[in-house]
């Protein structure tokens, strides 16, 4: 009776030894694998960088299509044609509109319709919801015989 004790001791350590190793090479294989992968945010921070890079040069790129003009050059010199950069421009704009006086516009606005009075109030509108009443509901009272 003994040795059969023995064995089941033997086999519980066994049971118990085999578990904790198990548990060990989980843990041990997680923390392999999820060292291995990227941080995200190392990831999402390289990928706005670059996004950032892109959005630069393009915006360098249209701007230089834009401003393409450093200095002022003759187009048809006899049409009285120039190339100016765009700052330069837009002085020589504000200046000109600062010099003209503000005048009534020229585009005629047609004024609101309104609705007369007289128009039916609808029951969605606001001060017409009011205006829609319903009859009061009466139930019939219940006639009891006298048998």
């Amino acid at each position: 009776m003994a040795n059969c004790s023995t064995q089941n001791e033997i086999g519980s350590i066994k049971y118990a030894l085999g578990a904790v190793g198990l548990l060990g090479l989980t843990l041990a294989s997680s923390a392999v694998f999820f060292s291995s992968q990227p941080k995200t945010d190392d990831l999402e921070a390289k990928r706005g960088n670059r996004r950032v890079e892109i959005r630069e040069k393009v915006a360098k790129e249209a701007d230089s299509k834009i401003l393409g003009v450093e200095k002022a050059e003759w187009v048809n010199k006899e049409g009285g044609t120039a190339k100016i950069p765009l700052s330069a421009a837009i002085d020589l704009a504000v200046a000109e509109l600062k010099k003209k006086q503000p005048v009534p516009s020229a585009v005629k606005v047609d004024p609101i319709m309104t609705l007369g009075s007289d128009a039916p109030k609808m029951p969605s509108a606001p001060s017409g919801a009011a205006t829609v009443r319903f009859p009061a509901i009466t139930t019939p009272v219940p006639v009891k015989s006298s048998n």
